[in-house]
């Protein structure tokens, strides 16, 4: 029995523990709400201390037991083999944490704009109530027909007591669903998704903040004289990035094949190009494991500056985009009537 690889492996449990109490996240593409995980590392620690006991190393402890995630099974073999727990610890919090920033991003960049859509419901409202009816006598006094803009505040006005109620209500169920979600977290590979992630850079941060976990992962491994191809594999399933995952394949693949060593990789064209130079073509000049360390920071610091990019970006975006919108609909609302009142009255006199 290896009782310092399983005492290696009930202190990262434990590690894993206090960050979840701490309301730390620590999951990247796993899809286990985090209050049911601390559950789930105690059933795996017991799983796991009875097959050593029978004389199976924790590698293979794990393999054997089925209920046992993918993601962590790889978190746990990916720290065994390049000898470095805390380090593999410290790699997978950080892109839970950059997942976590990128999803605080994108929602605190919708705030103002709501209050903006907000000050106009209420304006709305107000107009429904005041402005309408005065507008009507406006119209009534002149002796002018109502134009189109005042139609549809007639519309409005008359459909008040059924639209009133719906924006509230709407923002209700946000509250509920955003405070149901943070109860029952879960760190999934689709953090940092959607059209406003896309446009504002915080998708891409977390592409180069896996990246980065995946390059430095395997350069660990690799150092630990483990296979590449076996290494390929255990990076990938704990980086919790699909399209890597597929690169990653497609280059053990290519490792494995008869191909000539400058031919390897043509196919992996899912993984980014400085990646597949670190993988492929970097040994004759600075090495592999040096270019994988490259290639770490060099995505680290990429995500951190796309990151403080989206910060500006995003709010600016939203904004614009319902901010905006909720403002061109407000002043249509008030000036397309007394335009065409104005215009009707020309036209008489």
């Amino acid at each position: 029995m290896n009782t310092a690889e399983l005492d290696d492996f009930m202190a990262l449990n434990d590690q894993l523990s206090a960050l979840i109490e701490a309301g730390v996240p620590i999951g990247v593409g796993q899809e286990i709400p985090d209050r049911d995980l601390p559950a789930m590392l105690s059933r795996i620690n017991a799983s796991v201390a009875r097959r050593v006991s029978r004389g199976e190393s924790v590698e293979e402890a794990l393999e054997a037991d089925g209920a046992v995630p993918e993601w962590y099974r790889n978190l746990i073999v990916s720290g065994l083999r390049s000898d470095d727990m805390d380090g593999a610890l410290r790699g997978f919090s950080r892109v839970a944490n950059s997942a976590e920033e990128s999803s605080f991003v994108t929602e605190s960049a919708v705030f103002y704009p709501l209050v903006v859509c907000g000050l106009a419901y209420l304006g709305m409202v107000g107009f429904c109530l005041f402005f309408v009816p005065r507008l009507e006598s406006a119209y009534a006094s002149f002796g002018l027909q109502p134009g189109t803009g005042l139609a549809v505040l007639r519309k409005l006005r008359d459909a008040l007591p059924i639209w009133i109620a719906a924006p509230p209500m709407l923002l209700l169920l946000a509250i509920v669903w955003r405070y149901r979600r943070r109860m029952h977290r879960v760190s999934s590979a689709g953090n940092g998704s959607g059209l406003l992630a896309a446009v504002s850079g915080t998708k891409k941060a977390m592409f180069q903040q896996r990246c980065s976990y995946f390059a430095e992962s395997l350069a660990s491994l690799v150092e630990g004289n483990l296979p590449l191809e076996k290494a390929l594999g255990l990076a990938a399933g704990v980086c919790g990035e699909p399209s890597l995952a597929d690169g990653a394949r497609s280059a053990a693949a290519s490792i494995s094949s008869s191909l000539p060593e400058g031919a390897r990789g043509e196919d992996s064209n899912w993984l980014p190009p400085f990646m597949r130079w670190a993988l492929f073509r970097s040994e004759p000049t600075v090495g592999r494991k040096r270019a994988l360390r490259m290639a770490a920071d060099l995505y680290r610091e990429s995500a951190r500056h796309s990151m403080r990019r989206a910060r500006i970006i995003a709010p600016i975006i939203g904004l614009v985009l319902l901010g905006g919108s909720a403002t061109l609909l407000y002043g249509l609302a008030l000036f397309v009537p007394v335009v065409q009142m104005l215009k009707a009255v020309a036209s008489v006199h």
